[in-house]
């Protein structure tokens, strides 16, 4: 169980940096696909803007059945 934990930090850290350079990359992005496309790029972005709310519900379920699961791992783990 300690070492989950550890690899879970060690995950953070290898992500953490995405926090703000993900916002920076779709902004460059954007802007370079509008200069080059016109303003027919800003359908694909609207796109991703509307797709966004169904990959954080999908987040959302995935994180309940991996709560859900927990419980059995505990239990098999303690068992060894």
């Amino acid at each position: 169980m300690m070492s989950n934990d550890c690899e879970r930090v060690f995950e953070a850290s290898l992500y953490l940096h995405y926090m703000w350079a993900s916002p920076l990359y779709v902004v460059l992005v954007l802007v370079l696909v509008t200069l080059e496309l016109g303003p027919a790029a800003l359908v694909g972005f609207g796109l991703l803007v509307i797709v966004i709310p169904l990959q954080a519900a999908m987040g959302k379920k995935v994180g309940s059945s991996k709560r859900e699961m927990m419980p059995a791992t505990d239990e098999r783990t303690v068992r060894k």
